[in-house]
C-alpha cells in the first residue's frame, strides 16, 4: 500500500479539528453532550484496533500488559471527559489546555527530529541527539525536550492570565504528550505491527472501511495515543478541582 500524500494527512488533520470546534460549539450551545459521545465512538474503535492486535499478533505476557494498559488509558481519559462537562462550567478552555500543548509536542517533535536536526550543527546537535530511543523518525530525548520546554508556554499563558486549572491541564499535556506516543510505539513493536491500525486494513467491515476512511496511515490509537494519556492524567486533576 502506497504511502498517502503529505496534503491528504492535512486535509484530514484539518476537517477533523473542524470537525471537533464544531462538536464543542453545539456541546456550549445546546448542553448536549456531543463531544464526550463522539470521543467514546473514538475511543472504542481504537479498543477495537487493541483487541484485532490481541487476536492476531504473537502472543506474550509484555504484548498482553500493554494492552491492557493501553485500553485502561483510554477508558480512564473517556471517563475524564465525560467528567470534565459535567463538572467544569468552562470545560471548553480545559479541553482545549490539553490539546493545544499535545497537538504542538507532536508537531514540533517531528519537524525538529526530520527537518531542524539533520541540518543543526554543533552543541545544540549533540543535545538534540543525547539519548537516542528511536522508535519512529528521528526521535531522541533531547527532541522530546525541547518540543515539551516549547509547549509549555501555554501552560505560562494560562497561569500569567490565574487560569489556574488550565494551566496544569496544559502542563499535563506538554510534559506527557511524548509518553502517550511511546507506550504506543512500544505496543506497536511488541507486536510487530508498523501501524496499530493495519491490522484492520484489508478487511472489508464497516469499522475498517471507517478505519481507512478516517485515519490515512497509523489507525485510531495513532491519533490518540498522546491525548487519551494526558485527559486520563486529567482526571485527578479535574476531581481534585471539583
Amino acid at each position: 500500500m502506497l504511502a498517502p500524500k503529505n496534503s491528504s494527512r492535512e486535509a484530514v488533520g484539518i476537517a477533523m479539528g473542524i470537525l471537533v470546534i464544531a462538536i464543542i460549539s453545539l456541546n456550549a450551545l445546546l448542553s448536549i453532550p456531543f463531544l464526550s459521545i463522539a470521543i467514546s465512538i473514538l475511543v472504542s474503535l481504537a479498543v477495537i484496533e487493541l483487541a484485532s492486535i490481541a487476536q492476531k499478533a504473537t502472543q506474550s505476557i509484555k504484548l498482553t500488559l500493554q494492552i491492557i494498559l493501553q485500553t485502561a488509558i483510554l477508558i480512564t481519559a473517556d471517563m475524564s471527559i465525560w467528567l470534565m462537562e459535567r463538572t467544569i462550567d468552562n470545560w471548553p478552555l480545559i479541553f482545549f489546555a490539553v490539546a493545544l500543548p499535545v497537538v504542538c509536542q507532536n508537531s514540533l517533535a517531528y519537524y525538529i527530529g526530520s527537518k531542524l536536526l539533520p541540518r543543526t550543527h554543533g552543541w545544540f546537535k549533540s543535545f538534540l541527539k543525547f539519548r537516542n530511543f528511536r522508535h519512529s523518525h528521528n526521535k531522541y530525548l533531547g527532541v522530546v525536550i525541547a518540543s515539551s520546554a516549547v509547549s509549555l508556554i501555554f501552560a505560562l499563558v494560562f497561569a500569567i492570565f490565574q487560569m489556574f486549572l488550565a494551566a496544569a491541564a496544559a502542563a499535563i499535556g506538554a510534559i506527557f504528550a511524548a509518553l502517550g506516543d511511546y507506550l504506543e510505539s512500544q505496543l506497536k513493536r511488541t507486536a510487530d505491527v508498523k501501524d496499530s491500525g493495519e491490522l484492520l486494513r484489508d478487511g472489508k467491515s464497516i469499522i475498517a472501511k471507517l478505519e481507512r476512511a478516517v485515519s490515512s496511515h497509523g489507525g485510531f490509537l495513532d491519533r490518540f495515543d498522546s491525548l487519551s494519556l494526558c485527559y486520563a492524567l486529567c482526571l485527578p486533576v479535574i476531581l481534585i478541582s471539583s
